[in-house]
């Protein structure tokens, strides 16, 4: 054998051996193209080295069993070990000795390989990482040539794990590992910004420190677009271009012209990888035909197919923190749709830049439409809905209680002009709903407080003739913006509408007292306690006291009493509550016993007695179910309420049982980050604390667990 032809081998050798495993046979199928020997004595050699697993990261094939670098000074940093090797280079661990300590990594051309190409290359790589600067790529300290006349650099030293490892041995979940990946994406665009192509992407470059920090390194066949004719530029096909096989994007195994996109393509496949633990097609071939047809002409899989065919998903999603079930559920649609978008094989229907799909990702993260999936109007929709589901739900139940006020006012008043009370209500609406088209935001995230300021200005500039119209109207906004939580503005709103009907039809009881009634909540929730139970009390008056038969009275009663429970005058609340019971008789199993016993269990827990509360509250759970089911809000909050009652009385086994089942409730209905959540946590969180404090054995993780007794 010839001392060129050996040399190939040992370059093929080298290059192979800084590559995973598993894309050996279709790097050296790329590297040996057509020469089947050159094949066959490469793959003879990596057999023994597979035979050899403690050596992988060393050289495949070194004459020397020490290298003769350990020990020595480069510049002003001593080598202390090997840190790896690759097809550009060896890669050190050294310190500063001058001035002061500092540990590095230095990067060097190995003896012997230090062709004028290589050499090029390599000073190249030096100059890419010196105009780069961004907290995710490793730094370049330092350069220069060693007295062998061999070019090195110093650069930052990362001690991490690649970054699919690091997710997986965290179990983060999936929308821990799209933030994550974000910031890949964030140091790739920088990059681009300097026309550098990164060209070998792939988990090992991308590390994760222990304390989370990522770190992008390895630009050594990095593409420098210099100039538009450079970027244009095709490779020869007799020339063929560094890359790992594994992760390559079509246009670099037909040899084609690389561009911003290709790193997009590469992106694509980590991405993958990250979500479903796999590629979406598989390379086990070292036929240069058949990887070319595999990368170039296989349609890619969508993440959860891949997930679906995986021979143990359990064991991936358990490492995403998941169910096999949610997982696929969890990928199926947008995020299948922006891997593959970033997979597709003509680059020109990819994410045009790495900034695009980060955007698409966040996106994604924010509940927002993914420009992956076709901007139809539906889909739009349904991601507005989804974003908001409490606030759109607060929304239609306000117009739904307005349509029922304005019906009712409808048919007694004779004052205005029945087109024109029609036009004003059409109006108003239809600027809200125009306002909440997807395509008119053309993709801004309005909000429900958005569309609500917009309309409330429309309504007073367009109602001044129809007061109790524009009163309706503004009560309606005024109970929306209560339920977002903006009570300054719902005050504004509801005290004008009062206001208005208090002027313009006094002796419409009913309505008086339902205006009366909702400014009073917000001024209670507001801390104007006084001002609030005049309110209250007028209310009440209205519509003929707790004994009506009136449908507003069970609300007024069970606010007014709850007021005063928080005022401290506990017996007239409780006489309150009292008559409500009386007057419904024996206690039927609905939803207005259950509210009045919720009342009632509220009031014995602000007097302290805590036995009596928790078996009213035991009772509104039963109620609740049955009228409500499990998965509901209301019953969420019962159980919410009960475990803080054990929690007070010391009975941490059965708060834990029922706090647990609440957080469950809540998190699947409302969210994690949904105060009802937090507050349930929180009173998790104590009762866990405790519970701890008094036995040290680890309590069990939070839920998902079920009540090992009924509250």
């Amino acid at each position: 054998m010839d001392a060129q032809r050996w040399q190939r081998i040992k370059t093929i050798l080298d290059e192979a051996s800084g590559q995973p495993r598993d894309v050996w046979p279709a790097f050296v199928a790329a590297a040996c193209g057509d020469d089947d020997e050159l094949r066959k004595e490469v793959h003879s050699l990596l057999a023994y080295h597979g035979q050899e697993p403690e050596i992988v990261g060393r050289p495949v094939f070194d004459v020397n069993t020490e290298d003769p670098r350990i020990g020595t000074r480069i510049g002003n940093y001593r080598i202390l070990r090997q840190l790896g090797r690759g097809g550009m280079g060896v890669v050190y661990l050294a310190t500063r000795e001058e001035d002061f300590s500092q540990r590095v990594a230095i990067k060097l051309i190995q003896r012997g390989l230090g062709s004028a190409e290589r050499i090029a290359r390599f000073h190249e790589e030096r100059q890419i990482l010196a105009d780069l600067d961004h907290p995710a790529i490793a730094r370049l300290f330092d350069g220069g040539t060693t007295d062998d006349d061999l070019p090195f650099l110093v650069m930052e030293l990362v001690e991490g794990k690649p970054i699919d490892a690091y997710c997986d041995n965290q179990r983060l979940d999936v929308h821990r590992r799209l933030e994550l990946f974000r910031q890949v994406l964030s140091a790739i665009q920088t990059s681009h910004r300097h026309l550098v192509v990164h060209r070998d992407l792939k988990p090992s470059n991308i590390l994760v420190t222990a304390e989370g920090h990522l770190k992008l390194i390895d630009f050594g066949i990095a593409k420098l677009l210099s100039s538009a004719s450079e970027a244009s530029r095709p490779t020869a096909p007799q020339h063929r271009q560094p890359m790992s096989p594994g992760y390559a994007s079509p246009e670099q195994v037909r040899g084609e012209r690389i561009t911003t996109t290709s790193d997009v393509y590469t992106l694509g496949l980590v991405l993958c990888e990250l979500l479903c633990g796999s590629k979406p097609y598989r390379i086990d071939t070292v036929d240069a035909a058949e990887l070319q047809r595999v990368i170039c002409d296989t349609a890619p899989e969508p993440p959860s197919q891949v997930l679906a065919n995986d021979l143990d998903p359990h064991r991936l999603a358990d490492m995403r923190a998941t169910t096999p079930e949610k997982l696929r559920r969890q990928l199926a649609g947008e995020l299948d749709a922006i891997v593959l978008e970033s997979l597709a094989k003509d680059p020109e229907s990819r994410y045009r830049s790495a900034e695009e799909m980060s955007d698409d990702l966040g996106r994604y993260l924010a509940g927002l439409p993914v420009r992956a999936l076709s901007d139809s109007f539906a889909y739009r929709t349904k991601k507005f809905i989804q974003r908001r589901p409490m606030t759109l739900l607060a929304t239609l139940l306000a117009l739904v209680a307005f349509a029922g006020i304005l019906s009712s006012f409808i048919q007694r008043s004779q004052v205005l002009d029945q087109r024109a009370r029609a036009e004003a209500v059409e109006d108003f609406v239809g600027t809200l709903f125009r306002a909440s088209d997807p395509d008119r935001a053309e993709g801004e995230e309005l909000t429900v407080r958005e569309l609500l300021d917009r309309g409330g200005d429309d309504l007073k500039a367009g109602l001044d003739d129809q007061p109790l119209v524009r009163a309706a109207l503004t009560a309606v906004v005024g109970r929306v913006y209560q339920n977002l939580g903006n009570w300054e503005k719902a005050e504004t709103h509801l005290t004008e509408a009062l206001a208005l009907q208090r002027r313009f039809d006094p002796g419409d009881d009913a309505t008086v007292a339902r205006r009366a009634n909702d400014l009073a909540v917000v001024l209670r929730l507001r801390g104007k306690l006084a001002e609030a139970e005049l309110l209250y009390r007028e209310a009440l008056d209205r519509i003929g006291g707790c004994r009506s038969r009136h449908p507003d009275s069970l609300y007024i009663t069970s606010n007014l009493a709850l007021l005063l429970t928080d005022t401290g005058k506990l017996e007239e609340a409780e006489a309150l509550i009292s008559c409500r019971l009386e007057n419904r008789g024996p206690r039927p199993q609905d939803a207005e016993t259950a509210t009045v016993l919720n009342k009632l269990a509220v009031l014995r827990y602000r007097q302290g007695r805590l036995e009596e509360a928790a078996a009213l509250f035991r009772e509104v759970l039963v109620i609740r179910l049955g009228v409500n089911g499990r998965e509901h809000t209301r019953f969420a909050a019962t159980l919410n309420n009960l475990g803080k009652v054990y929690l007070d009385m010391g009975e941490y086994e059965g708060a834990e049982d029922a706090l647990r089942l609440a957080v469950e409730i809540r998190r699947k209905l409302l969210g994690d980050e949904h105060p009802h959540t937090v507050n349930s946590k929180g009173h998790l969180a104590a009762v866990l604390a405790e519970l701890e404090r008094r036995n040290p054995s680890p309590p069990s993780p939070l839920p998902p667990r079920a009540p090992a007794r009924p509250p």
